[in-house]
């Protein structure tokens, strides 16, 4: 008999590790609470362009529909050769419709009101800067050539029988830019694309800056059509190999007993269609929780470690330490995101995006208050002027309640008034707009605080802040973003390792 694995959350990490576990002879079920569509931060949605339409929309899927995506905007390596190229090779999306985003500037970085280019290709990426920056190629030569040493040991990290991490999780990004580049303002160019992760002075280790840098300048690409794709490609993987995908299925609980994993407690309409379902009155030996009982030999988490660990009752035997260190690491910063749907024959379209910064405003180093920073992602356009947009900054946690909405419409504001330094009149092109905020994604995810790229890693403390896959709980796995790498090509290295691990411990 098969043994059986329950994956709970369906972002990026728990679809590949279901698929990783499908192929190995798994019988998968993946638990998804959200109602319609699985892929976590990997969706796409809709949204109506006018709610009194009076022409037929430019919008690409229907008329007068707009499709904007949650969280995938780019991704870096993608080449074949480079660093996600071969995790995409195995995970059967290298056929999905990816467009290169121009080698010349994939990132427009404006500081004080002036242009600099972060292009793709090694050599391409020296010889754009060098050229406004002359007196510093040599820096620049050094920059890259980190980056690529990185980058060309990309399993070596974090790997199952290494001695312990990367040494370079024990050294500061933010001293080894001031080291190896003088020019303060191309210290500031070169940390620029602030949405590639998060830009910590104080903590970001040098192997996350190098690692994820180096992807985007190998190559950059877009994914027509929407981040949606690769979920709905991997939930076809799964099921085609008997694995089941279940939508509105919200995980209440993690069953232990003896120390071991025995299964997870979930409610909703299809809980019990297809999947091995024992209800409380046929388990009186286990905690009464809500929901029904799925019952499996592994488990795999894909949400927030603390948001995994709050699911496991006290009687598990997790030890408070542990429950402690990890409920109090901090986490990255929340994000808010304009989605705008823009009149047409306005606003040039853009290959790249751009990173627009307020006067003085250092990468490092956020604004107090205020919004001193902002990326301005354009969709794929057809007649070379931009039909949607967004527009996203980093916004501090807010809750609900009428200071919350008033908050949300000052930084609204703020936000376009930043972005239309780069991007002259915009503000009078916008035909509609939809926000969400740190709130928004912390409902959304279950990430605390609406973190946008999980838990926050310290150089100075490597090994409590970097998270094993395995968990005091046997039987009990974690994997995703928070683990050791954010972003695309992070989570795809978290999955891979993860699996190899749960085969490792013979699970």
């Amino acid at each position: 008999m098969a043994k059986r694995a329950v994956i709970i959350g369906s972002g990026l990490g728990g679809l590949e590790c279901a698929l990783i576990l499908a192929r190995r002879g798994y019988a998968v079920t993946v638990l998804e609470k959200h109602p319609t569509r699985a892929g976590g931060c990997l969706q796409s949605f809709e949204r109506r362009r006018s709610l009194f339409p009076t022409s037929p929309s430019s919008c690409p899927t229907r008329s007068g529909i707009c499709r904007f995506d949650t969280g995938v905007h780019y991704v870096g390596g993608l080449g074949e050769g480079e660093s996600l190229h071969t995790l995409f090779a195995e995970f059967g999306l290298l056929d999905l419709p990816w467009k290169q985003i121009n080698p010349d500037c994939v990132d427009e970085i404006v500081l004080d009101g002036k242009a600099y280019p972060l292009a793709s290709g090694y050599r391409n990426f020296v010889d754009r800067l060098a050229a406004i920056f002359p007196t510093e190629r040599e820096g620049l030569e050094r920059f890259v050539a980190a980056l690529r040493d990185v980058g060309s040991h990309i399993f070596d990290a974090v790997g199952p029988g290494n001695e312990g991490p990367n040494p370079l999780f024990s050294r500061s990004a933010y001293e080894f830019l001031q080291e190896t580049i003088h020019d303060d303002t191309l210290r500031r160019v070169l940390s620029g694309a602030f949405m590639r992760m998060e830009l910590a002075a104080d903590t970001l280790p040098l192997y996350n800056f190098a690692q994820i840098n180096n992807s985007f300048v190998q190559s950059a690409w877009k994914l027509e059509g929407g981040g949606q794709q690769i979920a709905d490609r991997l939930v076809e993987q799964i099921e085609a190999l008997g694995g089941r995908v279940i939508l509105g299925a919200e995980v209440t609980g993690i069953d232990v007993v003896d120390g071991r994993v025995v299964g997870v407690r979930a409610k909703g309409p299809r809980i019990g269609s297809g999947v091995t379902v024992l209800r409380q009155a046929q388990q009186p030996s286990l905690p009464a929780t809500t929901g029904n009982l799925i019952t499996a030999d592994i488990v795999v988490s894909d949400i927030h470690p603390a948001a995994t660990l709050a699911l496991v009752g006290d009687e598990a035997g997790v030890r408070k330490a542990y429950r402690s260190r990890i409920c109090s690491l901090p986490c990255s910063f929340g994000v808010f995101t304009a989605n705008i749907a823009l009149k047409k024959g306005i606003i040039p379209a853009r290959d790249g995006n751009i990173y627009a910064y307020a006067p003085g405003a250092d990468p490092w180093h956020p604004a107090a208050e205020g919004t001193d920073r902002v990326m301005i992602y354009f969709y794929p356009s057809e007649d070379g002027f931009a039909d949607r947009l967004d527009l996203i900054a980093p916004m501090a946690y807010q809750a609900a309640g009428s200071v919350y909405e008033a908050a949300k419409e000052a930084k609204l504001r703020e936000v376009l008034a930043l972005a239309e330094t780069a991007l002259p009149g915009l503000s009078g092109a916008v035909e509609n707009v939809w926000t969400s905020t740190p709130l928004t994604w912390e409902h959304f995810t279950g990430t605390p605080g609406g973190s946008a790229f999980g838990i926050r890693k310290d150089w100075r403390n490597p090994l409590g802040t970097l998270i094993p896959s395995r968990t005091p709980v046997k039987g009990l796995w974690l994997t995703g973003q928070n683990l050791n790498l954010a972003g695309l090509l992070g989570v795809s290295i978290t999955s891979v390792l993860t699996c190899k691990m749960i085969a490792e411990a013979g699970d």
